[in-house]
């Protein structure tokens, strides 16, 4: 079904999409098209050829305050040309701009004084917060709202002094936070280092003590064991992890501790690093050579002698470079009770699937 628009003549289907609703006619629709409606709307609200359009200077005076004043204030000081209702007018439906909650809290005054003081890095943040009554993070909100940058690259006599102070006994969270409110880490901790303030090597060493302190506080054994691996012992883990084998980490015995306690088979496998454990196929400095192979065959004594096992050495080398060889070598360490030709990695080679004992043995002396 379809009717004729007064108006234009033009005929349209009757619905609601061309016909707006009237109860009181006999279709139920009015004899204007909307399109004609809305032609004649946009004539009733057609702009003066008196009135004055909004430069850019203008919004842009809106937008840093409108939020935070009222529109009589901004009328007096920054747009006198503009009526009050104008100004709200146009902030509220054309910018789309909205009043903050505490925007009352703020006087005309305050933010006079703020614009003609926050940049004066002179002048601290206390001593504003004394002025305004206000606390300093208010201060800075403020400040940030309208846009304005503390120069915070001078420094006043007073942080100088506090910096002399504090910096070689507190830590530079707890001095900003204190006492230099107004400066970040990064630019302490450059003024500090280019004038040749330092931190007490007491305070250090205790910092570091009572960081790690608290770090092992809060963690369980498990994860303390955890946090001592070295890489070659997370390769041997994940080896035993492939093979489904259970083990224990770190599994003290009266004097010692082992690397990896092999639960089922009752074994144990110790990672050698090849610096600190002196692989025999390199050169090292023989400085702490014979200090640190005494330990090693003391605890391969022991284990002997107390235990009746015969312990797994894995090299470092032989971990990161030839992994499958040192996993045959854990299955027939497990396969055979115990029992080997030889228990150093760096003395057997991978010969098509098969552990092959080499002819020139290194020796370490356990």
């Amino acid at each position: 079904m379809k009717k004729k628009c007064n108006s234009c003549g033009k005929e349209k289907e009757l619905n609601k999409d061309n016909f707006e609703p009237r109860k009181d006619s006999k279709d139920g629709f009015i004899n204007k098209c909307k399109d004609c409606r809305n032609a004649d709307r946009r004539k009733l609200y057609k702009k003066s050829e008196n009135s004055r359009v909004w430069s850019n200077e203008e919004n842009l005076v809106l937008i840093k305050y409108y939020p935070i004043i009222s529109g009589k204030e901004i009328s007096e000081k920054y747009l006198p040309n503009r009526t009050v209702r104008q100004i709200n007018e146009h902030a509220s439906k054309i910018l789309k701009l909205k009043k903050e909650i505490y925007s009352n809290s703020w006087k005309m005054e305050e933010i006079d004084y703020l614009e003609n003081n926050y940049k004066n890095s002179n002048i601290s943040l206390e001593e504003m917060s004394n002025f305004l009554n206000k606390n300093k993070p208010a201060i800075v909100a403020r400040a940030n709202s309208l846009g304005m940058i503390r120069d915070n690259s001078i420094w006043c006599k007073r942080e100088i002094e506090l910096l002399d102070k504090y910096y070689p006994c507190m830590s530079n969270e707890d001095l900003k936070n204190i006492y230099l409110t107004e400066k970040t880490i990064h630019q302490i901790v450059s003024y500090a280092n280019k004038h040749n303030i330092f931190k007490d090597k007491n305070y250090l060493k205790g910092m570091y003590k009572e960081r790690r302190t608290n770090l092992y506080n809060k963690l369980s054994s498990d994860e303390l064991k955890e946090l001592r691996l070295t890489k070659p012992q997370i390769i041997v883990n994940n080896i035993l992890d492939e093979l489904n084998i259970k083990f224990e980490n770190e599994k003290p015995f009266k004097f010692y501790e082992v690397d990896n306690y092999l639960i089922d088979s009752k074994l144990i496998i110790e990672v050698q690093g090849d610096y600190f454990h002196y692989n025999p196929k390199f050169l090292f400095n023989e400085k702490h050579k014979s200090k640190a192979l005494r330990k090693d065959k003391a605890k391969n004594t022991f284990f002997i002698n107390k235990y009746n096992i015969n312990i797994l050495y894995l090299w470092e080398d032989d971990l990161k470079n030839n992994k499958d060889l040192c996993k045959k070598l854990i299955i027939n360490y497990i396969d055979n009770y115990g029992i080997l030709e030889n228990y150093h990695s760096f003395n057997y080679s991978l010969v098509n699937n098969n552990l092959i004992l080499l002819d020139n043995l290194y020796a370490i002396n356990y």
